[in-house]
Parts: C-alpha cells; sequence; structure tokens
C-alpha cells in the first residue's frame, strides 16, 4: 500500500469517499480513459485514485481542465511530466512527492488556480516549482514534512494571487518575519493548525487582508500580533492562561468567531471584551480552567449567539452575567462542568432568546419544569448524564414550555408522573433511555401531538398499562428495547401514529414471552429479536396486518411456523426469523405475504422443506436457509418467486438442487452452496441458471469436475471451490468464464 500511515489512510477514505461522491453526482459518468484504462475519464476530468503509478499516465486526447493523480507512487514532478495540460484545478494528494522542479507548471502558468499538495513528503515550500503560476488562489501544503521556512522564500506570482493557505499538520517551529509578509496584499486564510509553534514575528499584523486565521494546536503562551480586520480566529490547543491582550488591536467590528478551546484559561475579568468585540457572535472557551464567571464580563455591546463552556471547572455563575445578552443569545453550552442542585439555576435575565441548551454531563438531580418560564424560546435542552432524581411539576397548569428536543438520558429517573410533558406542546424528540424507570402508568405520554421519537430503551421497565402511550399521532419511533418486559400488549397504545407514518417499535433485548395484539395498531417495523418467544403470536400480528413491512423475530425460542401465522399482512416486506429453533415451516405459513421481498430463516433447525413452499411469493428476491438441516429442496419450491440472493450454506444437501433452481434460473445471481454434501456435478447442470453473477460451493464433497461444467456461465465474475478434492483438467474447465474476477481454491486438492 502507498499510504504508511493512519492519517494517510485517513486520505485515502476520505479521496475515496470524494471520488465516489463526485463520480455520483457528476452530469456524465466515469469511464476508463483510452490511454490510461485504470484511471478514470469525463469531460474535461481525468481522476487516478490508488493506482500504484510511478510516473504521470499518458493523458487522454481531450482538453484536461481538472486532474486528481491521488495515493500514487509518484516522488518528482519533472519538466514535462504535465506539458501541454491547461489545468485549472490539480489535486495530487497522497503521493510520495518531495520535489517540484522548476518549470513543472509551465504550461498552466495562466490556468492553475486550484493546487492541492497534502499528504505528501515535502520537507520545504516548493516555492521554485510554483515561480510560473500567475493565477493559483488556493494552495494546500498540509500534513507533509516541512519543519521550517526558508529565510529567502520567495512567492512570485503568488504574492498578488495567493488568497488561502494551508500548512497545517506540518513539523514547523518558526516562521520567518518575511515569509508571510510578501503575501500581504492578496492572503486572505491562513492555516497554520498543528504545528510546533510557540512564536510568530508582529509582521503577521502587516498581512492585512487575512480574515481568516488558525494557530490552532500549536505552543503559544501569548498569542502573536493580530491583523486588524481579522474576522475568524482559532487559538484552540495552545497554552494560553488568559484571553489574549492582542485582541484589543483588532478594529471593532470585524471579529466575528473565536475559538479559545483547550487552553489553560482560569478567569475571565470584567470589562475582558471591550470595543473589538462588537461584532463577536460565537466564542468557544470549552477545555480551559475557568471555575466562574462574575457579572458584567459580557458586555452589553457584545451580539453574542453562542458560547461554549464546556470541559471546564464550572461550578458557578453569577445570575446577572448574561444579564447584557438579553435579545442576543441563543445557544449555550456547559457540558462536562461542575454545576449541581436543581434545574435550572437562578439567573435574572439574559437567556431570553436561548433556544440551544446544553447541560449534560453535570451533577443536576432535579428537574424544575415552572422554572423553565424563563426560557420562553428554547427549543433543544441536553440533561443526559447528570444525576436527575425526579421532574418536579408544582402549580405548572397554566405553563406552555417551547422545548422540542429533550434529553434526559443517563439519569437516575424511577418514574414518569402523569402530565410530566403535556406542557410541551412542540415536544417532537424525547430521550429517556438508561435511566431507572421500572413501570409506566396509565396516561404517561399522552396528547403530544408533535412527537416523533421517543426513547425508553435500557430502563428496568416490567409492566406497562393500558393507555400508557396515548394519542400520539406523529409517532414514528418508540424504543422499549433492553427492558424486564416478560409481557407486553398492544393495549398500552392507543391512537398512535398513522398509516401514513412508518412506525417502529422496538420491543427487543426484553424477557418476552407473551405478546397480545389489541385494536387496530399502524406499526410498520417491530423488531421483537432477542426475546424469550417459543411461538409467533397469530393474533398479535392481526391487528398490523394492513400496516407492518417489517418483521423481525430473530434471536427467540421460536419451534415452528404454523399456517397464516402472521395474517394477511399484505405489505410485509422483510420477515427475519433466523437464530430460534425452527424445526417445521407449514406449507401455508408465507401464503399470503404477497408482498414479501426478504426472507431469512437461517441459523434454525429445518429439515424439509413443502413443494411449492413459497409459490405465492411473486416478490420474493433474497432468501437466506443456511445453517438449517436440509437434505433436498422440493421440485416446485421456489414457484413463481423472483429470487436473485439465495443461501443455501451449511446443510445436508447432497445432490445439486437443478431442477428446483431452474425455477428461479433467470433472476438468480447469487448462489452459495458451500458447506453442504454434493459429490458431483455434470454438464449441464448449470444450463437453467446461466444468469449466476456469483457462486459459492465451497467445503463441499466435489471429487470431478468436466471441462464443461461452467460452460454456461459466461458472466460469473465470483467462484469459490476451495476445500473440494477435485480431478479435472485446469486448463479447460475456466476458459468459458470470460468475466471471472474472484477465484478461491484456498484448501483446493487436486487428485
Amino acid at each position: 500500500m502507498v499510504l504508511g500511515d493512519e492519517g494517510r489512510r485517513r486520505a485515502l477514505q476520505a479521496a475515496l469517499a470524494t471520488c465516489l461522491l463526485v463520480g455520483a453526482l457528476s452530469p456524465e459518468p466515469l469511464e476508463p480513459c483510452a490511454r490510461s484504462p485504470l484511471c478514470s475519464c469525463r469531460a474535461a476530468h481525468m481522476s487516478c485514485i490508488a493506482v500504484p503509478i510511478h510516473r504521470f499516465p499518458e493523458w487522454p486526447r481531450i482538453e484536461l481542465q481538472h486532474l486528481d493523480i491521488s495515493m500514487s507512487n509518484l516522488e518528482i514532478i519533472a519538466e514535462s511530466a504535465l506539458d501541454g495540460l491547461h489545468l485549472q484545478t490539480l489535486v495530487l494528494v497522497a503521493n510520495r512527492l518531495h520535489h517540484i522542479e522548476t518549470h513543472a507548471f509551465s504550461s498552466m502558468a495562466n490556468s492553475l488556480a486550484s493546487l492541492d499538495l497534502g499528504y505528501n513528503d515535502f520537507t520545504e515550500v516548493p516555492h521554485q516549482g510554483l515561480k510560473d503560476l500567475k493565477v493559483l488562489n488556493w494552495l494546500n501544503l498540509q500534513n507533509n514534512n516541512i519543519a521550517h521556512i526558508r529565510s529567502d522564500l520567495k512567492w512570485y506570482h503568488l504574492e498578488d494571487t495567493l488568497t488561502s493557505l494551508s500548512l497545517s499538520n506540518n513539523q514547523i517551529t518558526e516562521l520567518n518575519e518575511k515569509s508571510l509578509t510578501s503575501l500581504k496584499n492578496s492572503l486572505e486564510h491562513l492555516e497554520v493548525e498543528h504545528n510546533k509553534l510557540s512564536y510568530l514575528p508582529d509582521s503577521l499584523a502587516q498581512v492585512v487582508r487575512l480574515r481568516h486565521l488558525s494557530l490552532a494546536y500549536n505552543q503559544f503562551e501569548v498569542s502573536p500580533s493580530l491583523p486588524s480586520r481579522i474576522q475568524t480566529l482559532s487559538l484552540a490547543g495552545n497554552f494560553l492562561t488568559a484571553i489574549p491582550s492582542t485582541l484589543h488591536d483588532i478594529e471593532a467590528g470585524s471579529i466575528r468567531y473565536l475559538d479559545l478551546s483547550y487552553n489553560r484559561i482560569s478567569t475571565l475579568n470584567t470589562n475582558e471584551f471591550r470595543e473589538w468585540s462588537t461584532s463577536l457572535s460565537t466564542i468557544i472557551l470549552k477545555g480551559n480552567r475557568i471555575a466562574h464567571i462574575s457579572n458584567n464580563v459580557f458586555p452589553a455591546q457584545m451580539p453574542v449567539k453562542e458560547i461554549n463552556l464546556s470541559f471546564n471547572d464550572l461550578y458557578y455563575l453569577h445570575p446577572e452575567c448574561f444579564s447584557n445578552l438579553t435579545g442576543s443569545l441563543n445557544i449555550l453550552e456547559s457540558s462536562s462542568t461542575l454545576f449541581s442542585g436543581h434545574f435550572p439555576f437562578d439567573f435574572d435575565e439574559g437567556l431570553e432568546k436561548l433556544s440551544w441548551l446544553s447541560f449534560d454531563n453535570n451533577d443536576f438531580y432535579i428537574l424544575k419544569l415552572l422554572d423553565m418560564v424563563a426560557l420562553p424560546e428554547l427549543k433543544y435542552l441536553n440533561l443526559d448524564n447528570n444525576r436527575l432524581i425526579d421532574i418536579i411539576l408544582e402549580d405548572s397548569y397554566n405553563i406552555s414550555l417551547a422545548i422540542a428536543n429533550l434529553r434526559l438520558s443517563y439519569n437516575f429517573l424511577s418514574y414518569i408522573h402523569n402530565s410530566t410533558f403535556n406542557y410541551m406542546p412542540d415536544l417532537r424528540n424525547l430521550d429517556l433511555s438508561y435511566n431507572r424507570i421500572s413501570n409506566l402508568t396509565k396516561n404517561s405520554f399522552y396528547n403530544l401531538s408533535n412527537l416523533r421519537y421517543l426513547s425508553l430503551a435500557n430502563n428496568i421497565i416490567s409492566s406497562v398499562d393500558e393507555d400508557t402511550f396515548v394519542n400520539l399521532p406523529k409517532l414514528e419511533v418508540l424504543e422499549l428495547q433492553s427492558n424486564n418486559f416478560t409481557y407486553f400488549s398492544l393495549s398500552s397504545l392507543k391512537n398512535i401514529s398513522d398509516v401514513h407514518i412508518t412506525f417502529t417499535l422496538n420491543i427487543s433485548h426484553n424477557q418476552i414471552r407473551i405478546l397480545k395484539g389489541y385494536s387496530f395498531t399502524p406499526i410498520s417495523i417491530l423488531d421483537g429479536s432477542y426475546n424469550g418467544l417459543t411461538e409467533v403470536p397469530n393474533n398479535f400480528f392481526s391487528s398490523m396486518e394492513s400496516s407492518i413491512r417489517q418483521i423481525i423475530l430473530s434471536h427467540n425460542k421460536i419451534s415452528h411456523i404454523p399456517n397464516d401465522v402472521f395474517g394477511e399482512s399484505l405489505f410485509l416486506e422483510i420477515l427475519d426469523v433466523h437464530k430460534n429453533k425452527i424445526s417445521v415451516i407449514k406449507r401455508k405459513a408465507f401464503t399470503r405475504l404477497k408482498s414479501l421481498q426478504i426472507l431469512d430463516f437461517s441459523y434454525n433447525g429445518v429439515t424439509q422443506l413443502s413443494v411449492e413452499q413459497f409459490c405465492n411469493l411473486s416478490k420474493l428476491k433474497y432468501l437466506k436457509m443456511d445453517h438449517n438441516n436440509l437434505r433436498l429442496l422440493p421440485r416446485d419450491v421456489f414457484k413463481n418467486t423472483r429470487i436473485e440472493h439465495l443461501d443455501i450454506s451449511y446443510n445436508e444437501i447432497s445432490l445439486f438442487p437443478v431442477t428446483a433452481l431452474s425455477q428461479v434460473g433467470f433472476t438468480l445471481r447469487y448462489l452459495d452452496l458451500s458447506h453442504n454434501r454434493i459429490e458431483y456435478l455434470d454438464n449441464n447442470i448449470f444450463r437453467n441458471t446461466q444468469f449466476l453473477l456469483s457462486l459459492n460451493l465451497r467445503n463441499n464433497l466435489l471429487t470431478v469436475l468436466s471441462d464443461n461444467t461452467f460452460s454456461s456461465l459466461g458472466g460469473l465474475r465470483r467462484l469459490d471451490l476451495g476445500g473440494n478434492v477435485v480431478k479435472a483438467n485446469f486448463k479447460e474447465l475456466f476458459h468459458n468464464l470470460p468475466n471471472l474476477r474472484y477465484l478461491n481454491l484456498a484448501n483446493f486438492q487436486r487428485d
């Protein structure tokens, strides 16, 4: 492999994803290039991704504008390598490049605008190789091995054209005073993240057009001088101990985004944010050592919309600390701090416009709904991973909260009061997973007209009363998995969801032995896997037969499937009963499942199937019967189906089921008969299944294969014959498989 470390592997994944995305979105399909078939071409584009070339390929006879050669073995760009090309963008990511000859880009001097040299082996900025470029505005040199910037570095024409430069993820320890000032009339975006810088010369302030600067994850103890009109600044991941004093040199109304996260800032002083902050909308202070915030820290003239205080030692906020931010603050995050007591805590004003509030991973133990009226526009509240033991309603009958998304998982709630959430008419998503709720009573969740998602997973619920979930007309997901249910009845659901909504009910990973139906319940997807069911509950599925599309009952103890046990589920598309103890499947078990496309009853103990077992399943495409005890397949078992993927591996079949497979000969594409007892294949055995693309006969008892065994399978792409002891003329055996791309002969022995 070309890539030798984790960073390069990530680059490979990113580049491949980008390539696939570009190919998917492009108006014309990618085709192999005429002169370089391992590369892909379309109008004005050429792409060579992960092609192990050591020199540039032959160029197609088209006017290329965009060229991508990534993850190859290229080391040098020679002067003649790109002759005649007039590219606009050139991507040379994740190669082994370390040198560019002086006039390598001369043919594209007046056309190349974007050059990506990331993830290579450059040890310095290849300025001599860039000297001919007259219109380049975007240059990426991230993830190379650049340790220093030469004092005699010249940018040539780039002094007037280069607007964006990335030197991130190198080994740079210093920048020469003149290395950037020569770009002062053009450079607008500079990234020097993840280097080893501890100092920058004051001349950085002379780069007057610079608007976006990231010096994150270096070794600064104090901030360097800054250009006066900077708009976004990141000094995250350094060793700053205070808000940088150099911010005072920034013009009022300039900076909008400031990231000082993961430093060593311990205090925020009054009047810390002065005239320079009059346009500041986002300030990130997470991962510092701030313990408290006093009043008047944030001035009235600062129109901040987002403040992130997460991962600090914060335990106290002055009641008036946000009082100057009334009308502007929308987002406040304080995850993993040291708050405790009841929520919300006391404050006078300043949060009236707050729409997003995150205080997860703190130590709150009481949620007081009445006090939430002080946050009239709050839409999102995250209190995951606290110590909440109760939600107090008090006299809350006249309140109405705007919360749409409420996260209360990983707490210590043991009981849900009736009407707890009725004061949130806009509630869409409610997460109560990983608490200690033991039972649910009538009307625990009712009249929530906008609720889409409700999770009660991973509690200790053992019972649900009748009419627990009532009048939830838009519910899409109800998660009850990983509780202590032994019995579940649909009577707990009343006026839930709608036939036009895909409603998923997850009751998996419980101890359910009994499922009871009720009146019609519009369930679309039911996951009842990992329970203790010993039979398929007929009356249960009759309550949803006009809506159900997927049934998952795997990992139970079901012993047989009776006739018509799933009712007339006309829209059922997926049925999964693998990993049960099924030994008998009645002939009419699936008769009325006319929309069934995927059926999985693998890992059971089925010994035989009936004639025309699947004959009414005209849409069946995917059938898994592996890991059973089948000895043969009846003649018309697949009659009237459209099976494309058939897995019968790990059974006891000794005769190739040629007659049964002829019923699906025109549709069958994937056939797995591995780990059976098949001894013989004659010349005509695949005559009726000639459209196969993949055939697995691994670990059978094959002894003889004639020259023409696979002669009917001209389109076959994958063939596995491993683990057999075969006598054959191997020179001729694969002669009729011109499209074969994968052949496995592991543990294959020639007689």
